[in-house]
């Protein structure tokens, strides 16, 4: 987000207003800038959740009420979004996620609680 906002500053500057369409474009859209930092969607974040837990596929159709299949779709996006190509990559991709965020809501001198919080937000209590 921040290069399309550098790239419509520029193109204002320069007087460019093709270029300032196509750089304001995503700008415009609040949820692309939502997709961009979270290309999840909130089915794939709560399988990524269960597959950290270290559940089964089956676990997690079980869980969620959905068919086997349907869960093997949803790891597949998720590793095709993120990038990532096993299960174990997406678990540390989603743990880290969590403690990375964690740190952006943690007070300055508040020694981390890191446990806790994956416990909150793996374990939805």
């Amino acid at each position: 987000m921040e290069l399309a906002r550098a790239a419509a500053a520029e193109a204002r500057r320069l007087d460019m207003p093709g270029l300032l369409r196509t750089a304001d474009t995503p700008l415009a859209d609040p949820a692309a800038e939502a997709r961009a930092e979270d290309p999840l969607t909130p089915r794939e974040r709560e399988v990524a959740g269960l597959v950290a837990q270290a559940l089964s596929n089956r676990e997690v159709a079980r869980t969620l009420v959905l068919s086997e299949r349907a869960v093997e779709s949803h790891v597949r996006s998720i590793l095709a979004k993120t990038g990532l190509t096993t299960r174990t990559e997406a678990v540390r991709h989603h743990v880290t996620g969590v403690a990375d965020e964690h740190r952006a809501v943690a007070q300055p001198g508040e020694p981390p609680d890191l446990f806790n919080h994956l416990q909150v937000v793996i374990g939805g209590q």
